[in-house]
């Protein structure tokens, strides 16, 4: 669907078909497409979509639709797709990670997309290795992209709520993703250098600064990692967190996923960026 040079040199991105049987085909083509495009819509994305190949893998599922156990639906599929991983309702996650691989694997890939047939909100990550979105929801494309965001970059969430594993950050250990922090000295902060000239840390929600380009401030807002307390984030507002509509990743983020693009695809072996 995208390609722009050989794989050995840009950061390849594989779709995957599950819970599509054999007569929808051209829609999954559709639905990956769609996806591709909000994509390059985004930054940093656009700008590095010179950088990128995609590519999309169909395999018929025997039924439409995965699992739904809370509503006892069960889907024979591809993967064995499922909601209700980790105890979320709206958590998907696919069971056969083998399977997963070899399906990937009939083209060269950096890094996976499952996408499912399903108009039910919901989709899942494992921080560098793959991601799950459904398709048909109202705002499919942009959980698509906040998945792909852990899956790629090893971001974290930075919205707050209860769920099972909100204890994956013990007290008093700093993070290892790059979008959260438990520090507020300045020099501790993972984003130090992006940091807001005079902004106070922790940094209020309503604080703001006059600057000629307003530009968003960046400091130390607290909540994140699914806590209200302890835990901070770069700005305000971010895609990881409540910032879908309109769809934006903070500027910490933004140079996180860069850094992963720039892995894959270092600039010296990609010299135009306006494919």
């Amino acid at each position: 669907m995208h390609k722009t040079g050989e794989p050995k040199d840009r950061l390849d991105l594989v779709f995957l078909a599950e819970g599509y049987t054999a007569s929808q085909q051209e829609k999954f083509q559709a639905d990956a497409q769609r996806m591709t495009q909000f994509m390059f819509e985004h930054e940093p994305f656009r700008k590095h979509r010179g950088k990128m190949n995609v590519s999309g893998v169909f395999r018929a599922s025997w039924e439409s639709g995965v699992d739904e156990p809370d509503k006892r639906v069960y889907r024979n599929s591809v993967l064995n797709a499922s909601f209700n991983s980790l105890g979320i309702d709206r958590y998907l996650l696919a069971e056969d990670g083998h399977a997963l691989k070899r399906y990937a694997a009939q083209v060269p890939y950096d890094t996976v997309v499952v996408l499912v047939n399903s108009k039910r909100y919901g989709g899942g990550a494992i921080c560098l290795d793959y991601c799950v979105t459904t398709v048909d929801d109202p705002r499919s494309e942009a959980v698509f992209l906040h998945e792909f965001a852990h899956s790629l970059a090893y971001l974290a969430d930075e919205y707050i709520g209860a769920v099972t594993y909100s204890d994956i950050y013990p007290e008093g250990v700093e993070p290892v993703e790059p979008n959260i922090t438990r520090e507020l000295e300045l020099e501790k902060i993972k984003w130090s250098s992006l940091v807001t000239q005079g902004v106070p840390l922790p940094t209020p929600k309503d604080f703001s600064v006059l600057n000629p380009v307003q530009l968003p401030v960046v400091g130390a807002f607290e909540g994140g990692g699914y806590l209200r307390t302890g835990m901070y984030r770069p700005q305000r507002s971010c895609a990881m967190g409540d910032g879908l509509e309109p769809f934006r990743f903070c500027v910490v983020c933004d140079r996180a996923i860069e850094r992963m693009i720039e892995y894959y695809a270092p600039s010296e072996s990609s010299p135009s960026e306006s494919k």
